[in-house]
């Protein structure tokens, strides 16, 4: 009569051990198989937007951010446009 032994325990507790490394090897390489493909769906339709768009000028129009002060920021003084008298440059006249 066969006997079941510790030998036929610990190798069937390896072989269980083997089996869920590989099954959850399996699982991450398929959730990175469906990553790629992910990207490679979203580089194919950037590249038919890039293609659709060549050769047109786009308007683009960037409204004025908001600007948010803060409390305790130091305001820096502008300078005064009547301030000092300023001699004009003769560098912009044509010199004829």
């Amino acid at each position: 009569m066969p006997r079941t032994n510790e030998n036929d325990t610990v190798c069937k507790e390896k072989v269980s051990n083997v089996f869920l490394k590989e099954r959850e090897q399996y699982f991450e390489i398929q959730d990175l198989k469906a990553q790629l493909q992910d990207k490679n769906i979203a580089i194919s339709e950037l590249k038919k937007l890039i293609k659709k768009c060549k050769g047109k000028s786009v308007e683009t129009k960037f409204d004025k951010p908001s600007v948010v002060r803060q409390p305790n920021a130091q305001r820096i003084p502008k300078p005064s446009v009547l301030g000092k008298p300023t001699p004009f440059s003769d560098s912009l006249e044509s010199n004829e």
